[in-house]
């Protein structure tokens, strides 16, 4: 029992449980097949054994009837819709003795239905989006149990009046079955704290994986986050042996089963842990994540540049639509319409500044003698200067000009 003073158990406000969901399935079965108290208790009870939620009895759906015609579940938007009877009820669902229906008597009917017309039509969408990731349990459960929200199976969804983009696909199934089993087993090692090693697969060697397994190194981390960027998932984490302690990982690269938290010591079951949060505080995490234009971490002893952009013809209304970054800074200029500047902040090193500063030079050069003009595209010897440049701006290659550095 509840002590004086002590606060009651907040009153069920959800419509998936409890009386309101209740209610709801009543509505459901008025403005369906309808049918006598007998056939209604059955259809509410079939609907709560499907939920795995205790069935009712007569009493019980007597009383839901009682809450239904008194429309006490409507919001204050919806009280101002509907006119009540002089009995001070809003809704009159009745039994028709004749034909042993159940039928609303009167112009008022419940707005109970799950979904409105507009959220119905969406529902491919939803279905569109969520389907590339029903290999990951949360999702696979939503779609499982999508209908016990909106009376709708998703899986059985009409798409073909709708039109998605198909996302790239894996060229080896396995790939994908590997990237989500590694993404849950390091959801676990964060979750529980805990350092871990692991092969990795060098990125930058081409290899065909049906023939070799390719080079690899063994890498010790402290794992503290996990990004979905363009279809893949990355893991950001602390790396004890190298000088940039801020690495991020393909999860898809990670070699099947390698993944293994590191014992305490030989003789004992204990695996090393590490306090998550302090960790990310501790490292700055925040401040890699702002200076990152993708995915790459940029620790600060990285150079910092301003520069500005130019975007030709559809390049430049994408810009103007979307944020690539966001140290991204629209220059307005009046004189024209046909292109768009922007500045942004990237983020260089000397090993990439002395790679191309000869190329640059020479450049420079033959713009001020007039043997080339500096508006000539594609030129891309500055998208070597900035590690992940190419990657974001590379597909508007054609249209996008490098104006220069502030």
């Amino acid at each position: 029992m509840l002590e004086k003073g002590e606060k009651g158990r907040k009153a069920d406000e959800s419509w998936h449980s409890g009386k309101k969901l209740r209610i709801r399935l009543i509505h459901e079965f008025i403005m369906g097949a309808s049918g006598t108290q007998s056939e209604m208790l059955n259809y509410v009870n079939k609907k709560l054994r499907e939920l795995d939620l205790p069935i009712i009895f007569l009493a019980t759906l007597q009383g839901d009837l009682s809450l239904l015609n008194s429309g006490d579940f409507l919001n204050e938007k919806e009280l101002n819709t509907f006119k009540p009877f002089p009995n001070g009820k809003y809704f009159n669902a009745k039994l028709d003795k004749k034909i042993g229906k159940y039928y609303y008597d009167g112009p008022n009917i419940p707005p109970l239905n799950r979904l409105s017309k507009e959220e119905e039509m969406t529902l491919p969408f939803l279905t569109s989006l969520l389907n590339p990731y029903d290999d990951i349990p949360a999702f696979k459960k939503f779609l499982d149990e999508a209908s016990s929200i909106f009376d709708k199976d998703l899986k059985k969804v009409d798409t073909s009046k709708t039109f998605s983009i198909v996302s790239p696909k894996f060229n080896f199934s396995n790939d994908r079955v590997t990237m989500i089993s590694n993404l849950l087993t390091l959801l676990k090692h964060i979750e529980d704290g805990e350092e871990v090693t692991f092969d990795y697969s060098i990125p930058s060697v081409i290899e065909y994986r049906k023939k070799t397994p390719g080079d690899k190194s063994t890498i010790i981390l402290k794992p503290l986050y996990i990004r979905l960027y363009q279809n893949l998932y990355y893991l950001t984490g602390i790396r004890q042996d190298s000088v940039s302690c801020i690495q991020n990982f393909r999860i898809d690269l990670i070699r099947d089963n390698s993944i293994k938290p590191i014992p305490i010591g030989k003789d004992t079951m204990k695996m090393k842990t590490f306090d998550v949060e302090k960790a990310r505080k501790d490292s700055q995490l925040e401040g890699f994540l702002q200076r990152s234009l993708g995915i790459w971490m940029h620790p600060e002893t990285s150079l910092t540049e301003v520069v500005i952009i130019r975007f030709h013809g559809w390049a430049a209304k994408h810009l103007q639509t979307f944020q690539l970054h966001h140290s991204q800074t629209y220059l307005p200029d009046s004189a024209t319409s046909e292109y768009s500047d922007y500045e942004f902040t990237l983020c260089t090193y000397d090993k990439h500044i002395e790679g191309i500063s000869r190329e640059e030079r020479n450049r420079e050069i033959l713009i001020q003698k007039g043997s080339i003009d500096p508006q000539n595209r594609p030129y891309v010897a500055w998208l070597s200067r900035y590690p992940e440049a190419g990657y974001i701006f590379g597909r508007f290659i054609n249209f996008i000009e490098f104006i220069g550095k502030k």
